[in-house]
């Protein structure tokens, strides 16, 4: 597959007043390598929804997503309930999972035995297009 490496500037970003700077390249990056830990277990997923807007991840935006990892209690998860996908943060109580919304307008989703349930990944990055 082709790697695509893209310079990285050796300068400072001002978010206040601007200052002036020179470009110079510090280094080239790969982007696989900065973003996918596991490339062949990694996936792309696009947000649809405002459920987890609390949590900056907003209706349009791409989540990079690793199924390689497995979840830990406070990390944001793709799980699959009763066959449909949702992005939500993974948290358990005496063991039982729950899946809470980053938006109060949602209720949280407790898991219980008899529901189809699975984690699909982890979710590792969210990209934002302005």
């Amino acid at each position: 597959s082709k790697r695509v490496r893209i310079p990285l500037l050796s300068l400072a970003v001002s978010a206040g007043t601007p200052t002036a700077s020179d470009d110079v390249i510090e280094r080239e990056i790969d982007l696989a390598d900065m973003l996918l830990e596991h490339p062949d277990s990694t996936y792309f997923i696009r947000v649809v929804g405002d459920s987890m807007t609390d949590a900056g991840i907003s209706d349009g935006d791409t989540l990079i997503v690793d199924c390689a990892i497995p979840p830990r209690t406070g990390q944001v998860v793709i799980a699959k309930v009763f066959g449909e996908l949702t992005v939500k943060r993974y948290l358990t109580d005496d063991g039982h999972p729950i899946l809470r919304a980053e938006n109060k307008k949602y209720k949280d989703i407790h898991i219980t035995p008899d529901m189809e349930f699975t984690i699909v990944g982890v979710v590792r990055s969210c990209i934002k297009r302005f």
